[in-house]
């Protein structure tokens, strides 16, 4: 019997950049997605000061100055080469692992060891080898686990969660805190009374299935302790082919929530047609073209981003295409094509 961790670089581009920056610590510090987009990774001194992710950063380019915050432009081989070193100290745990995005790493934890001292061991390794703080949170399943991270954030880096413990904090875990129950998910969720982990597991597997189908199903079995998705092995080879997905609108469009649902759904789409061919991704391009009488008809408005690790996981997938949505957007602009290789 294992128990699953979850490995967390905390405010990961900005912790890369203040290891060659130290007197950068404790003050603000923001890191922006190729060509200067938008803001992608925010120091906590940033954030108090009211810096929001995904915010383009002409936005807050005046605030930045006044508040004197540092900016950086993406380093993303930098950021690969970084998270390799902590992945290695992951991997020489001697079980098994699996890298879910360039930050965040699931493993296992055999019950025959003391989680604390492993994990506390694991965070110093982490910190005296690379220099980069990292949060872990321990539980029985990878969605109470990433829970776990989130409580281990507010305390010293390292939260356990074990069935005794979860079962008291299931009252106060809205379902939007849980992994894959963010948006539209928890917006269901609530119209069926459905607020907390603690109601998912008094509704029953029925229920959830009724609401979700087996997205419901497969969320109950997790929060009540039944492994559905366990830690694999890491992704190691990167997929040259491509896969597509292109539509136009019915009518052009200058709205950001258009572009950004149209995005999200054809993100949605590739990764089941990867999923359904055995296939992970490499890279993920997202490129918007005006409509054919708009002046700005031959501007290209594409940004492309390489995953640290190849994948074909929806949540990974869907982060890095809506944040180079919010990258190529420019208002004003009528678009009238979306694609999303």
């Amino acid at each position: 019997m294992h128990t699953i961790g979850l490995l967390d670089c905390n405010n990961f581009f900005v912790s890369c950049e203040r290891l060659f920056r130290p007197d950068l610590l404790h003050r603000p510090v923001v890191v922006l997605s190729s060509n200067d987009g938008c803001v992608i990774a925010r120091s906590n001194e940033a954030k108090a000061l009211g810096i929001p992710m995904g915010i383009p950063y002409f936005h807050v380019k005046d605030i930045c100055a006044t508040e004197k915050i540092v900016v950086f432009s993406s380093n993303g081989a930098l950021y690969r080469d970084i998270s390799r070193r902590v992945m290695h100290i992951v991997a020489a745990l001697g079980t098994q692992y699996e890298v879910y995005s360039i930050d965040e790493a699931f493993f296992t934890v055999p019950t025959d060891v003391c989680t604390k001292t492993l994990v506390r061991r694991i965070r110093d390794t982490v910190w005296t080898a690379v220099g980069v703080p990292v949060s872990i949170g321990i539980a029985s399943t990878k969605t109470i686990a990433k829970y776990a991270n989130t409580m281990a954030k507010n305390a010293d880096d390292i939260g356990v969660l074990d069935d005794a413990a979860w079962y008291v904090a299931m009252s106060s875990c809205s379902c939007g805190a849980l992994w894959g129950g963010g948006g539209r998910t928890a917006a269901t969720l609530r119209t069926h009374g459905i607020h907390t982990a603690a109601d998912i597991q008094q509704r029953g597997i029925g229920t959830m299935r009724v609401v979700l189908g087996i997205i419901g199903e497969r969320l109950y079995l997790e929060l009540t302790g039944s492994v559905v998705d366990p830690v694999g092995a890491p992704h190691e080879d990167i997929e040259q082919q491509s896969v597509t997905s292109s539509r136009s609108f019915a009518q052009v469009t200058t709205k950001r929530s258009e572009l950004r649902s149209a995005v999200g759904y054809h993100t949605v789409r590739l990764a089941e047609k990867m999923r359904a061919r055995g296939k992970v991704a490499g890279k993920v391009l997202v490129r918007i073209t005006p409509g054919r009488h708009d002046r700005e008809y031959d501007a290209v408005y594409a940004a492309s981003a390489l995953m640290a690790y190849a994948t074909n996981d929806t949540r990974n997938l869907l982060k890095t295409a809506l944040a180079l949505c919010a990258e190529v957007y420019t208002p004003g602009v009528r678009y009238k094509k979306r694609v999303s290789p």
